[in-house]
């Protein structure tokens, strides 16, 4: 199971005889849409539990009250309003729901694992359309950063001081595929807001089961189309600074199988000089019932992305202008004559197998995929051809029969990469002299094992380990400055990541605690510097977490907490710093020490399982202490420094509400001010941040419906920087965010219903 609720498809069909009648139905999962069994659902005048099947005869009648009960939770009640109905059964509280995650293999509900997780629902989401910036920043120790339209960076705990572009540090998988590149590099900004539709996001390291990663693991699952129903939609909405978006999709779902294709295209002129956008996404997501106990998904994206890079701005100019392009000067280009941007072409299809009997369970991924990226900057110019294969299997056996129940996982993940990069001179924007020509094959294999066990109703453990190796091969075909060609290799030695988790149940409350190893090798952008240089000596982050959280909810289930305390040591770490002409190299950075507290609260404000009208409260709080113990570089100690580019203070606020056909969500994000170099003599400032959004339903038809919604950000007009370049060259530490802004859209959806449902 995915989730109770939010995910558990219900699909009645209702027959009436006199007055009292039979609902038939079946109970399915919204991601696998296999059958789940031991639903209790009840009525006035009955009560049944689903079969093996999933399915149920309840005798009823229209206009009866059903309750549906699973696990001892109850999560919602219907009006049975008409003989052939469609429900999607929703918690009562759909901020925090009673989820059921498979991070770490096991299917338990979130409220029993013993981990920091964060869920994303975009199915819920109240945000703005053009982006998942702030429906990701709803969650403690997660910071998503927009430094310009299409340049996204993810912070977990930090993990983004590594990633001038990109993702690095974070393990992200798309439908059970491998997203990020062998190496550790996620080209993240690839993906459209409809490619998301529950996301896991692990917090800290999870190298047990997925390998690299000190700042953890998104699990990213598309939509899922309504069990049993054809249907289509559009959406165009539009937007200050230019913004215009389309989305379209059409889809069909039975019993057996799902098809759902989806493209979305986004443009923007920007609200900076120099940082336009245009983006097109293609996504076609089937899954498909091969027997009772197998299944099939086929998974096809494309990307087409292309945007303007801005750049950096020093203090004057952010304060003086914060809409300009980074100037130039007698030694460099500015942005705009360099015509610095990203043009990034993204194909990949991927085939998933899940087989189930019983207690056993296998599910395999594959996938390959194209892609060509073209990056002219300031300095120079670069134009790669990439390709790439890999899959991931895991096998799941529980065991009952043992004195204490135990459940066993393990599996390998391979992955393989060769692109060809070649690297020219820029000259007013256009690719000049080659400097140099590289192929390059990056292998990356990982095994992991992980068991739980159950040792009575209250108490259970997790224990697991992964071993992981990765291999560089650079062969410079063509170098201008030596005319000779030369081979470079880098095998990153075998590491070692276990892990093990203690949770004790009381009720409705838990409480965990875990240590666990982690690992991050550096990435190929690190090893292979943009100025030409290999970094030999560059050698892999390695740290040893300590965990301690606890989660429940109120007797009457209208509050709900999570928070959790961390304590990470970190060997080796790898920072960024600036070359004499301002390009990004990487060091080891000796040690440090990372501590913190997330917690995050809900609470109904206002509904109960007869209302039809919501309102939810969701608060987020982090606090970051981050410092070096031990970093020394030439004649400078920053020992004892703060780590720049972490805000010691973040707090996040959501009100979302529905009063019966109108939606109105608050969102709140405050950062307290950051340090922006190693010397801590530099900072960002804090800033508050406010944004709003409603959108109300009309009923066409029976099969049409309409939304028509719109929204606006940074309402309070703050003047500040939304992804920070940390230890920048020449103090170019800015990237000015919006000021205030405003969109609105419309969206259209035809909907039938397929009564080909059989018992």
């Amino acid at each position: 199971m995915t989730k109770l609720g939010g995910t558990i498809l219900i699909l009645f069909f209702v027959y009436t005889v006199n007055c009292i009648g039979q609902i038939r139905g079946q109970v399915v999962e919204e991601l696998s849409l296999l059958p789940v069994a031991n639903v209790e659902i009840i009525c006035a005048s009955d009560t049944t539990v689903t079969n093996e099947e999933g399915r149920f005869i309840l005798n009823t009648k229209v206009g009866d009250l059903l309750r549906f009960n699973y696990q001892g939770v109850v999560t919602d009640s219907i009006f049975i309003e008409s003989e052939s109905m469609f429900f999607l059964l929703q918690e009562n509280n759909n901020i925090l729901k009673e989820v059921i995650i498979s991070a770490f293999g096991n299917s338990n509900t979130l409220r029993t694992t013993s981990a920091p997780i964060g869920i994303v629902d975009m199915a819920f989401s109240q945000t703005d359309p053009f982006t998942v910036v702030s429906s990701f920043n709803t969650i403690p120790g997660v910071q998503m950063e927009e430094r310009s339209p299409g340049s996204l960076r993810l912070n977990i705990r930090g993990s983004s001081l590594r990633a001038p572009f990109d993702v690095r540090n974070v393990k992200i998988y798309w439908n059970d595929i491998p997203f990020t590149e062998p190496g550790g590099n996620t080209p993240f900004n690839l993906l459209d807001p409809i490619n998301f539709g529950t996301t896991e996001i692990i917090r800290g390291p999870s190298g047990s089961r997925y390998g690299a990663g000190n700042g953890g693991t998104l699990i990213i699952r598309s939509k899922q189309p309504d069990i049993n129903s054809t249907f289509a939609f559009a959406e165009y909405s539009r937007g200050s600074f230019g913004f215009n978006k389309t989305i379209l999709g059409f889809g069909q779902s039975t019993e057996t199988s799902s098809s759902y294709f989806q493209y979305a295209q986004q443009s923007a002129a920007g609200y900076r000089t120099h940082s336009s956008l245009d983006k097109k996404n293609i996504e076609y997501s089937g899954n498909h019932k091969l027997t009772e106990k197998q299944r099939i998904g086929i998974h096809l994206l494309y990307s087409d992305l292309f945007y303007e890079i801005p750049g950096g701005l020093t203090l004057t100019q952010f304060e003086s202008d914060p809409t300009q392009a980074r100037p130039g000067n007698a030694f460099t280009l500015g942005t705009e004559e360099a015509n610095a941007s990203v043009d990034t072409k993204f194909g990949m299809i991927g085939l998933t197998h899940r087989f189930v009997n019983g207690n056993y369970q296998q599910k395999t991924s594959v996938y390959g995929q194209l892609s060509q990226f073209i990056n002219p900057f300031i300095f120079d110019f670069k134009n790669e051809n990439h390709v790439g294969f890999g899959g991931r299997t895991s096998i799941s056996q529980q065991i009952n029969e043992l004195v204490h129940p135990t459940r066993l996982d393990f599996g390998l993940e391979i992955q393989d990469r060769f692109a060809k990069a070649f690297n020219y001179g820029n000259v007013a924007g256009k690719a000049d002299t080659l400097n140099f020509k590289d192929e390059i094959h990056s292998y990356q294999w990982m095994g992991f094992f992980q068991a739980e066990t159950q040792w009575n109703s209250r108490i259970s453990s997790t224990y697991g380990f992964s071993i992981n190796q990765l291999n560089y091969d650079i062969f410079r075909v063509e170098d201008a400055i030596t005319n000779n060609s030369s081979l470079f290799n880098s095998t990153i030695p075998l590491s070692f990541a276990p892990r093990i988790s203690l949770l004790i149940k009381r009720k409705a409350n838990v409480v965990y605690a875990s240590i666990s190893s982690g690992f991050s090798p550096p990435t190929l952008e690190e090893v292979r510097t943009n100025e030409g240089s290999i970094n030999a000596e560059l050698a892999a982050e390695k740290g040893l977490a300590f965990e301690i959280g606890t989660r429940g909810r109120s007797k009457h289930q209208k509050l709900t907490y999570d928070g959790n305390v961390f304590f990470y040591v970190l060997s080796n770490a790898i920072v960024d710093y600036p070359s004499a002409r301002g390009t990004d190299l990487f060091r080891n950075a000796g040690g440090s020490f990372h501590s913190g507290l997330e917690l995050l609260t809900t609470y109904r404000i206002v509904g109960d399982s007869h209302s039809k009208s919501e309102m939810d409260l969701q608060v987020a709080y982090t606090f970051n202490h981050f410092k070096f113990n031990d970093y020394i570089t030439g004649n400078t100690d920053y020992s004892g420094q703060f780590i720049p580019g972490v805000a010691p203070q973040t707090v996040s606020a959501l009100i979302n509400s529905r009063f019966k056909s109108f939606k109105f969500s608050f969102n709140y994000l405050a950062k307290s001010s950051i340090y922006l170099n190693n010397e801590n003599d530099k900072k960002a400032s804090a800033f508050h941040l406010i944004g709003i959004k409603g959108s109300t339903n009309f009923t066409l038809s029976s099969k049409w419906q309409s939304e028509l919604f719109f929204g606006a950000n940074n309402l309070l007009n703050q003047h500040y920087s939304l992804g920070n370049d940390v230890n920048a060259f020449g103090g170019r530490y800015y990237q000015p965010a919006p000021e205030r802004n405003y969109y609105a859209g419309l969206r259209f959806r035809w909907k039938r219903l397929n009564s080909d449902l059989t018992f």
